[in-house]
């Protein structure tokens, strides 16, 4: 948000997030959240919505595409979704 008050955009500017969440899905139904390292960090499908609505409560997000693996996704939709446009 800092970059984007300095550029003079500040309330001006809406994020889409693109997460890619089946990049970080594990066979055992979790999220490594570090992923590329090789301590893994591992969450709920409960969490990472609780880690989305965290975010969407303090930046100014309006989508999140691929929000989750496709096998898990469908029950956080199908409750709203923190409001939010969710692209599976």
């Amino acid at each position: 948000m800092d970059g984007i008050d300095k550029a003079g955009y500040a309330g001006q500017v809406k994020i889409a997030l693109d997460a890619a969440a089946s990049e970080f899905w594990t066979q055992d139904g979790m999220y490594d959240l570090n992923f590329k390292e090789e301590t893994p960090e591992l969450i709920t499908p409960t969490q990472l919505t609780d880690l989305y609505e965290e975010m969407v409560d303090k930046y100014p997000i309006v989508s999140i595409e691929d929000p989750f693996d496709q096998v898990c996704g469908w029950e956080w939709v199908g409750g709203g979704g923190c409001g939010l446009n969710a692209v599976l």
